[in-house]
């Protein structure tokens, strides 16, 4: 069983492109070997965009409010209960923020790759309580790595900002 990262997942870029990542770059996840299947309604006003992903086919339990990015190992954007609002910022560009939980790290070649292929820009914050260390991924859309680091805190509890996420 893997230590999770658990922080926030934003990308932006170009409406078209974080539409074509919302559609195609993320899926439902496997389970129990359980394979559920998603449609995705989309309602779009312009300066703002509403994906709610919904599953079909027949499973047990409750649903799995997750989403898997595509070609990275057991990386999700979670809490979809509402979906994903994306809006357009200042800059006339569109942006999300989501929940996001990873297994052990969060992998930066399999990030840049995504960034690279659907022309978005990611930052990704993570949390890891159970080894105690905070690892911050920013990537541009060429797939270029502005910032990786990984901080360990001499005072784990007092200097997180958010020292109950992950383990």
């Amino acid at each position: 069983m893997p230590n999770w990262i658990e922080g926030t997942f934003r990308a932006r870029g170009k409406k078209e492109n974080i539409d074509r990542f919302l559609k195609n770059g993320v899926g439902t996840a496997s389970w129990f070997d359980e394979k559920r299947e998603m449609e995705i309604c989309v309602q779009d006003y312009g300066d703002y965009l509403e994906y709610d992903y919904m599953y079909t086919g027949e499973f047990t339990g409750k649903p799995f409010e997750s989403l898997h990015i595509k070609d990275t190992r057991r990386h999700f954007l979670e809490n979809l209960e509402f979906g994903i609002s994306v809006s357009k910022n200042k800059s006339g560009e569109m942006q999300f923020a989501t929940d996001f939980k990873a297994a052990w790290y969060i992998d930066d070649e399999q990030i840049s790759d995504i960034c690279e292929q659907y022309g978005i820009d990611i930052r990704i914050n993570g949390y890891e309580c159970g080894q105690e260390f905070e690892q911050i991924i920013e990537i541009d859309r060429n797939g270029a790595t502005l910032e990786d680091k990984t901080i360990e805190y001499d005072d784990w509890l007092w200097e997180c900002a958010m020292p109950l996420l992950g383990g």
